[in-house]
């Protein structure tokens, strides 16, 4: 068995979770730990590359305030369901990830390390809604660059109809 250590490897992969648990750093903050083995290489064009030679990593999660939402979030992603001890196979409530083929991310570090991460869809939030001091701004700043007067409004009434004809059509 090989680690998957190598600065060049950035990216995404496909990789099969061979172990997990629940362990400590040197501070002592408490951790979720995967082992995985490295599978395929994901390419930009969505072809995929075998990794070759029983390739392994791991990746270590902190079970603190500040990530608890995020830990939590990646690894619901790939099917964990319960408390923080079920990632323990150890648990009476363990929930066993061992075989789940999921996406990790490589980004290496400047030290040589890789860093490892489930690849989790990123969420959007909605567009912040612009007040009236802001909209005068963005008047005040780029209202040249909008000629033209203010449009009118019109409706159809109901049950009415609108004839459209291909010169209203604007591509």
């Amino acid at each position: 068995m090989n680690d998957f250590q190598k600065p060049d490897h950035k990216g995404l992969y496909i990789c099969r979770i061979e172990d997990q648990g629940l362990t400590q750093n040197k501070k002592g903050t408490p951790q979720v730990k995967l082992r995985f083995q490295i599978l395929a290489k994901c390419n930009a064009d969505g072809t995929r590359e075998v990794v070759p030679d029983n390739q392994f990593s791991s990746c270590w999660m902190p079970l603190t305030p500040k990530a608890v939402s995020w830990v939590s979030g990646a690894l619901q992603h790939i099917g964990f369901a319960g408390p923080p001890s079920g990632i323990d196979l150890e648990s009476p409530n363990c929930c066993d990830l061992r075989g789940t083929e999921a996406e990790f991310f490589a980004q290496p570090q400047e030290d040589g390390f890789i860093r490892w991460s489930i690849n989790t869809p990123r969420g959007s939030k909605a567009p912040a809604k612009l007040d009236d001091t802001r909209r005068m701004e963005l008047d005040a700043m780029f209202g040249d660059s909008f000629k033209g007067d203010v449009a009118t409004t019109t409706t159809t009434p109901v049950g009415g109809s609108t004839t459209f004809t291909a010169d209203d059509n604007a591509f």
